[in-house]
């Protein structure tokens, strides 16, 4: 079931984070990852959160053994040398049905994609609108994985910029770590704000795909963030 939220469909959006640390352990991402839920569910007032795959008896302690158990494998099922570790965690209530996955622990950043990183979808929602629902997984994000951008994306507004490895994605929310580039002017319309170690970008929900990117163009070529180097 699909909630038409607002102005925007559900199964339309989805929050991105990518960022650059290399070699995190099991424990760095179980812990990284219960703060995110924290923060999120807090925002929210939802939970609980379970794995895609096997049990999990709700802690840290016992996450870190999900993470552990969950090493990206090779096609063949073997465990790919230095590619980390992928997990995806579900919140399926009758008011929200969300989930998330966090890939991470990799040895090296991929030159095309922006790895490590968080997804999260959406799939139904009682009271929260899509605005809300950024708000809170951006905010959550930034806290617990000091990223390197956020995103609070829209599947119209990808469709208009095809973004590949590491430019900043598009979106209704941007979130840019101060590492990355300094936010220093918006195009009119936009707001922003700081946010933990960065600068939070938002766009207001009604407006339309093209506006945003135009309007967001215009701020990424102004604050020289259109082209973001990564020392590979």
């Amino acid at each position: 079931k699909v909630t038409k939220n607002m102005n925007h469909d559900l199964d339309d959006i989805s929050v991105y984070a990518c960022w650059t640390r290399l070699n995190e352990t099991p424990e760095d991402i179980a812990r990284r990852t219960m703060r995110f839920m924290k923060d999120f569910s807090t925002r929210l007032e939802t939970g609980p959160w379970e794995p895609l795959e096997g049990e999990w008896d709700g802690t840290e302690e016992d996450l870190i053994t999900v993470v552990k158990n969950n090493a990206v494998r090779t096609e063949e099922g073997k465990i790919s040398r230095g590619a980390g570790y992928s997990i995806t965690l579900l919140n399926g209530t009758d008011t929200l049905n969300t989930d998330f996955n966090v890939r991470a622990g990799t040895e090296r950043l991929i030159e095309r994609i922006a790895s490590p990183r968080l997804m999260q979808k959406y799939y139904h929602s009682e009271h929260a609108s899509a605005g809300e629902l950024w708000d809170a997984s951006v905010y959550a994000a930034v806290m617990a994985l000091d990223p390197a951008f956020v995103t609070g994306q829209e599947r119209a507004v990808l469709r208009m910029t095809r973004r590949g490895g590491w430019k900043i994605s598009f979106g209704y929310r941007v979130w840019i770590n101060d590492w990355v580039g300094a936010v220093t002017s918006h195009a009119e319309g936009l707001t922003t704000e700081r946010l933990g170690n960065g600068a939070l970008i938002r766009v207001p929900d009604d407006w339309p795909a093209q506006r945003v990117v135009d309007a967001l163009a215009e701020t990424f070529q102004a604050n020289h963030l259109d082209e973001v180097l990564i020392e590979w």
